[in-house]
Order: structure tokens, then C-alpha cells, then sequence
């Protein structure tokens, strides 16, 4: 019995584990491997809270589909300090990425690279 309560748990776990992320599209590539395809999400900074950035989605150009006017929190851990410490509240921001994003609220992701595409009015 015990061993039965075990293994539906694991698979409960793996299940929901699975179920926490999106992929996006996967593609062959010319070695015949399978890789996802990136995402790109462009926005406007909301907030920043150390390396951790809110945007709120204006359009999805590649990746999971997420609805205009959506907060996703963007993880900057592997963007360039230069490029971090030159972010503002209200610029808008192209965001590329694995094409990985959960399904949490809000949704989260991890940038690959950061491009600001329009500075605040302000600078």
C-alpha cells in the first residue's frame, strides 16, 4: 500500500512539475537535433526590484502567446550590468528569450538579451 501511495505521488509531482512551463515552438536544425525556438516580448518596464524587471506586454513577436496589457516578471540574471543599470521605468524594452515561460501569475521567463527600443521621455 505503501509503496502504491509512492509512486502515484511521484507521478502527481512529475505531472505537475511538466505542467509548469511553456515551450515554445521546437524546430530541426541541420544536424537532424530538436531545439526550441526563442521567444521575443516587447513591452514597457514597470517596475525593477533588483535583477528581476515587471513589463507589461504590449506585443509577442515570436514564443508562447501572451495577451496585450499582461505583467510578465522577466529574470535579468544574464543580461549585461551595463545594459541593466541603463534601464527605466517606462522604457520600452524588446526582451528575447528561450522561448521557455511558465504558467504562473504572472508569467516568468528568463532574458537571453535586453534591447531598449525607445527611451522615456525624460532622458
Amino acid at each position: 500500500m505503501k509503496k502504491w501511495i509512492v509512486v502515484v505521488a511521484s507521478v502527481a509531482l512529475l505531472w505537475t512539475l511538466t505542467a509548469c512551463n511553456e515551450q515554445g515552438e521546437r524546430e530541426e536544425i541541420e544536424d537532424g537535433t530538436i531545439q526550441d525556438v526563442g521567444g521575443i516580448v516587447i513591452g514597457t518596464v514597470k517596475a525593477l526590484d533588483g535583477r528581476l524587471m515587471t513589463l507589461e506586454v504590449d506585443t509577442v513577436e515570436e514564443g508562447p502567446q501572451v495577451e496585450k496589457g499582461t505583467d510578465v516578471s522577466v529574470h535579468l540574471s544574464k543580461i549585461d550590468l551595463g545594459v541593466y543599470e541603463s534601464i527605466e521605468v517606462g522604457d520600452i524594452a524588446e526582451v528575447h528569450y528561450d522561448g521557455t515561460m511558465t504558467r504562473s501569475i504572472p508569467p516568468q521567463l528568463t532574458a537571453d538579451e535586453l534591447l531598449l527600443r525607445a527611451a522615456t521621455e525624460s532622458k
